[in-house]
């Protein structure tokens, strides 16, 4: 069998190669202008010594060394780890707890869902405003609550010690709406055939969710994206 293309046949498989790249043209284009070029225009300007008006001079790896020597780059280093874990865990956690609530048969669920998600589409600008009185040490209501049930207050954002937990606190509230969707669609792709079998085995309903649901929703919504993130501290820090 001849696998030779006939010329009207070559020519309708070029035309549509030519259609496919100028369909993905602008993506493409955006990709290249607003991540690959800026990423390699940070590693160029990275190797010199620059006040990005003036005269550069090239220094190599000099700025690497000086970053790595330096006891502000691994005390952030360390900060952020702080950060990451101990907020990740908690808005996995939680968010996952919401959803399998909210998946359950109960009254306003709607309304629930809504609330729960409506802090993630606010502007960051006005949540950090909103939080910042919050945690306002003279008047803010957290420490207004920890007065009224006799427990110590803090300065919170002003305070050494207390800065970053409240700083995860406000990420994890913000962030949560968002890892509480994509819970719920995952939960929702959980066949109901396991669930089924597992009830028929005789798994109660922690077993059903550590053998049967926490592994298939999890699965699906690590397809989705991490359900967490750490832009909302930037206007909360300013």
């Amino acid at each position: 069998m001849d696998n030779k293309l006939t010329p009207a046949r070559r020519k309708q498989v070029i035309r549509d190669n030519v259609a496919g790249w100028l369909f993905t043209l602008p993506s493409t284009l955006v990709l290249l202008v607003f991540t690959f070029l800026p990423a390699f225009i940070v590693v160029g300007l990275s190797l010199f010594d620059t006040n990005l008006v003036g005269q550069s001079d090239f220094v190599g790896l000099g700025n690497f060394r000086q970053m790595l020597t330096s006891g502000d780059f691994w005390g952030s280093v360390l900060r952020t780890l702080y950060f990451t874990v101990g907020s990740v865990p908690v808005a996995v956690a939680v968010s996952l707890l919401i959803a399998v609530l909210l998946n359950a048969k109960i009254r306003g669920r709607t309304f629930w869902r809504l609330g729960f998600f409506i802090p993630y589409i606010t502007p960051l600008v006005a949540t950090s405003i909103i939080w910042i009185y919050i945690f306002n040490p003279d008047y803010g209501m957290l420490n207004a609550t920890l007065h009224f049930v006799g427990l110590p207050v803090s300065r919170w954002l002003t305070d050494t010690v207390s800065a970053m937990p409240a700083m995860i606190l406000y990420s994890t509230r913000h962030d949560i709406g968002f890892a509480v969707i994509i819970f719920m669609a995952a939960l929702s792709k959980v066949q109901t055939e396991l669930l089924e079998a597992a009830q028929i085995d005789g798994a109660g309903g922690w077993k059903t969710f550590w053998h049967v649901i926490w592994p298939m929703g999890w699965l699906e919504a690590g397809r989705a994206r991490s359900p967490v993130g750490w832009r909302p501290v930037l206007p909360l820090d300013d």
